[in-house]
């Protein structure tokens, strides 16, 4: 017999948005595509790219600030942290630890969890474990992608999905 899971709950959500938008018009300069294609097929009418220079950690950052504020949880307060990405800065050090320098969240056991679409899913499946396991009270999941970075805009099956 299983034993009761303690309660978790998600206490607050952030999220950071890049202000560069590409409309599926701009897509169809680049590839043979238009905005009727794109929207039928996938539902997408625009996507945001990150300033070529920024971080996937940074933006991260600025989404778990908004949580963490909207939550009234400190930084030194996680116990957690745990970052999904498909598009990590760099592969060593983890996409987390740089993110846990840049909030200050020195307590937190810090790792990157790569899923792709799903990875919030498994993040926050990941996070209640931690937490129903007693190991902290809180976590902190944030989804952080740059797949700017690594998009071929110049191959419409993908250029219409990613930003």
């Amino acid at each position: 017999m299983k034993s009761p899971t303690p309660i978790v709950r998600i206490a607050a959500t952030g999220r950071y948005l890049p202000e560069r938008v590409v409309t599926n018009d701009d897509l169809s300069k680049l590839v043979e595509t238009s905005d009727e294609w794109i929207r039928e097929r996938t539902g997408i009418a625009e996507r945001r790219i990150a300033p070529e220079a920024m971080l996937a950690a940074e933006m991260g950052e600025l989404a778990a600030r908004q949580a963490l504020e909207r939550a009234g949880v400190a930084p030194g307060e996680v116990d957690v942290l745990i970052v999904t990405t498909a598009t990590p800065d760099r592969w060593l050090p983890s996409t987390a630890c740089d993110l846990q320098s840049l909030l200050g969240a020195s307590n937190a056991f810090a790792y990157d969890l790569s899923a792709a679409c799903t990875g919030f899913l498994y993040g926050v499946s990941m996070g209640e474990g931690f937490l129903a396991a007693g190991r902290g009270d809180v976590a902190l999941v944030v989804s952080t992608e740059k797949m700017s970075a690594i998009v071929d805009w110049t191959d419409r099956s993908t250029c219409v999905l990613f930003g």
